[in-house]
């Protein structure tokens, strides 16, 4: 993967744990949060994406329940496992971290045409992503 007008090759082995730090540390006021997700699923990472987009969604929703990974479930699990239990708050601006990670994940996964995956994080991030996705 080349990153921006440098030409510098980025690996995936130095990517992924610096995502999860990221997530981790979740230096918001620093970094655009969308443009890491973007990243990390234009290599592929989806599992680091989606880690993103929770940490983004916690910090919106001061939550930090352990949420169910979209990328981990088997092709039998239902989509009320991905259901979050009412615990958002619609009244949170359009334009907050959460709304831009879950935004970037679920357009990201169509663009790419992943639609099974694009159902399993518009179904997760229903009240992030909106109706329209």
């Amino acid at each position: 993967y080349t990153f921006g007008d440098a030409g510098e090759l980025i690996s995936k082995d130095l990517v992924a744990p610096t995502f999860s730090l990221v997530a981790n540390i979740r230096p918001w006021d620093y970094v655009q949060v969308e443009h890491l997700v973007r990243c990390a699923a234009e290599l592929d990472l989806w599992y680091s994406a989606e880690l993103l987009c929770d940490a983004a969604i916690a910090t919106t929703t001061q939550d930090d329940k352990r949420v169910m990974m979209a990328t981990s479930f088997s092709k039998d699990a239902t989509t009320e496992a991905l259901l979050t239990d009412g615990r958002f708050n619609t009244s949170l601006p359009q334009d907050s971290i959460g709304h831009l990670a879950a935004g970037a994940i679920i357009d990201i996964t169509f663009d790419y045409r992943l639609y099974r995956r694009a159902d399993a994080f518009a179904t997760k991030y229903y009240s992030f992503g909106g109706p329209e996705r």
